[in-house]
């Protein structure tokens, strides 16, 4: 079972400025993404820099695929992310980057992150978010593309869906009307 991810956009009427989204899958693993990047550079100046992301996450998400191992799903995207020029990741070099991973092989599901302030996941039957971290762990991260492996969180009762706040809000979680607005789903 793929847990989907999202971001909670800004609370403007722009909010999904420098928005990217991953969904790669195979037969016994699948990779699931979203980040943004370059929010403050506007629709335009941040377009190119979330479409290299997110190629660069799905090429190294396939081309890992047939590991069957997590782990080294995770691992060979973040060693992607390290080889792009961060010159060409917007006007902040990449260093606004916020990204949350999702990722899952036949013996379990991790979660992998950056850029967070906070995230929070919702159980299969139920209505109410829960947080699946405190805010100090380390598994929400700097922004920006890590210079080394960032760890995972493996998830021994999987949501049906996680999602994440970037690190430049410290709001709360919305509320379901007004969550639904800034995620662009309803959930």
């Amino acid at each position: 079972m793929a847990v989907p991810v999202y971001l909670i956009g800004d609370d403007s009427l722009q909010p999904f400025v420098g928005a990217f989204r991953v969904v790669v899958d195979d037969t016994h693993c699948w990779v699931r993404g979203y980040g943004r990047v370059a929010r403050t550079a506007g629709v335009r100046g941040a377009y190119l820099p979330a479409r290299r992301l997110e190629a660069a996450i799905t090429r190294a998400a396939k081309q890992s695929l047939r590991e069957r191992n997590r782990h080294q799903i995770l691992q060979n995207i973040w060693q992607e992310l390290q080889q792009l020029a961060t010159e060409q990741l917007g006007p902040e070099l990449g260093q606004d980057l916020s990204l949350l991973l999702s990722v899952g092989d036949g013996a379990g599901i991790d979660l992998a992150a950056v850029g967070l302030s906070g995230l929070w996941g919702r159980l299969p039957g139920q209505k109410r978010w829960i947080a699946v971290v405190p805010q100090e762990h380390p598994l929400l991260g700097k922004p920006g593309v890590p210079p080394e492996k960032p760890g995972s969180l493996t998830l021994s009762k999987p949501p049906v869906c996680a999602l994440g706040m970037p690190f430049y809000s410290r709001d709360p979680l919305p509320s379901s009307r007004e969550l639904t607005r800034r995620v662009g789903v309803n959930l």
